[in-house]
């Protein structure tokens, strides 16, 4: 299982992110003469693509004409921090743990499971 690759090959260069099978950001490659910020780019590794506005739903749709400036919306400026992830992780965590007190949803989500579905 490999993932998917998106690949913008314009005049601005070429640049290829690689989405694993689980939709994170394995890896990011630019070749091309114009800067870029390189710091900002880093940060995404790691990063769910839902994180990342649906990038590859945004992709298929033929959204996404400049990655660059795709990624130099306001939308973005979160994902640069360098607490957002530790943000999204305490997030996560406070999630499971309020579901976990509560025990409707647990026996909803256990007779779910039991019935033969995936979570």
């Amino acid at each position: 299982m490999y993932g998917r690759d998106i690949i913008f090959d314009n005049e601005l260069g070429y640049i290829r992110i690689h989405i694993d099978i689980e939709g994170y950001c394995r890896s990011i490659t630019y070749l091309g003469k114009q800067g870029i910020p390189v710091d900002n780019y880093l940060s995404l590794y790691g990063t769910h693509e839902k994180y990342m506005n649906r990038i590859l739903a945004r992709y298929d749709e033929g959204v996404i004409e400049n990655f660059k400036s795709f990624l130099a919306e306001t939308w973005a400026l979160p994902l640069y921090h360098d607490r957002f992830k530790g943000f999204i992780q305490g997030m996560n965590q406070e999630v499971m743990a309020y579901f976990a007190k509560d025990t409707y949803f647990s026996k909803k989500l256990l007779e779910y499971v039991q019935s033969g579905n995936e979570v």
